[in-house]
């Protein structure tokens, strides 16, 4: 073929054009490859434990990471409807079928994650509002509380606050309703702590009681809509709470901190080296299928090929590759 009606049919962008049906055969490739053939640990663990922190801590690294969440930050800006929308069927459905397997977490390790300092003060300040507002709704004057006014003649005398009975009446109501506001909040601080250790039992019988695993997938899928609801909107205006620096540089730090560390090391040879060892003689197309991202890994894939391939053979330097292989000839 003469090559100047190849280059012309290699930029042609059209979805059934040559490129296109290169970009195909590039992922279809991918797809066939084991991940031993992907994954070489060696070459692996030499980026992640040299290369990667040498990189994090430069400043383009810094450049780099901010550059990243601002785009972040431009694509929630520009998406104004649920996060939802935007992800395809497919992966939505997958998403679903993941939160609605029976599953019930172990006891012991739910316990461990709630029974901590900072959840119990947030749930034992949250026990306490509750028992001290009922105390003051309790312990309000007579005669405006629907619950003391059912205390018989001597909320109706408090009411009316006419005359010498009345007006005693009145103080008596006033004192008692003083006391007992005083009483509830004395009583709510000391069994707020029981009261705490209750709640978070009851919690922890509740996500990991296997005779309610219908009740835990339906929390985690309604979790899973609640995240899906959520707008870009939202999710920007959280963002922006604190600048871009800052996220920046805690992300860097923890990163390098992770990969330089004598456990990080160790924690990344082991997981690569398992991953082979489990999965090393799966193709990509198997592991893929397993979890039913194929078809979205093949619209993805395709897209990014075509997208590199479009402005490479559309280039000057490749049109002058294809003049040169050509005036080469056949291979002797």
């Amino acid at each position: 073929m003469d090559p100047a009606l190849l280059l012309l049919r290699l930029r042609d962008r059209t979805p059934t054009g040559p490129a296109a049906a290169l970009a195909d055969l590039v992922v279809d490739d991918l797809l066939q490859r084991t991940l031993a053939d992907l994954i070489d640990p060696l070459l692996l663990a030499s980026v992640l434990h040299e290369r990667v922190p040498t990189f994090l801590t430069s400043a383009g690294a810094e450049r780099a990471i901010e550059g990243a969440l601002a785009e972040v930050h431009t694509w929630l800006g520009s998406h104004a409807g649920p996060l939802g929308e935007h992800l395809p069927e497919q992966a939505k459905r997958s998403l679903r079928s993941a939160v609605r397997r029976p599953f019930t977490p172990d006891r012991e390790l739910v316990s461990q994650l709630l029974n901590r300092p900072a959840v119990k003060v947030l749930v034992r300040e949250s026990v306490i509002d509750v028992l001290v507002s009922f105390g003051r709704r309790v312990g309000a004057p007579m005669s405006e509380s629907k619950v003391a006014r059912g205390f018989g003649d001597l909320g109706r005398f408090a009411a009316r606050g006419t005359g010498a009975l009345g007006a005693l009446a009145s103080n008596v109501v006033g004192a008692l309703s003083e006391e007992v506001g005083r009483q509830v909040e004395r009583l709510a601080e000391q069994s707020a702590d029981a009261a705490v250790t209750r709640l978070i039992q009851k919690i922890v019988e509740g996500l990991t009681d296997p005779a309610r695993i219908a009740d835990q997938a339906a929390l985690r899928e309604a979790l899973l809509d609640g995240a899906l609801e959520l707008t870009g909107a939202q999710i920007l205006a959280q963002l922006r709470r604190e600048g871009l620096g800052p996220a920046a540089n805690d992300l860097r730090e923890a990163m390098t901190a992770f990969l330089e560390s004598e456990r990080g090391r160790a924690l990344v040879g082991e997981s690569v080296s398992a991953l082979i060892a489990r999965r090393g003689a799966q193709t990509l197309r198997e592991l893929l299928q397993e979890f039913e991202l194929l078809e979205i890994f093949r619209a993805t894939a395709g897209e990014v090929v075509r997208g590199w391939l479009a402005p490479l053979v559309g280039s000057g330097a490749f049109a002058a590759w294809i003049l040169a292989v050509a005036a080469e000839g056949p291979a002797a």
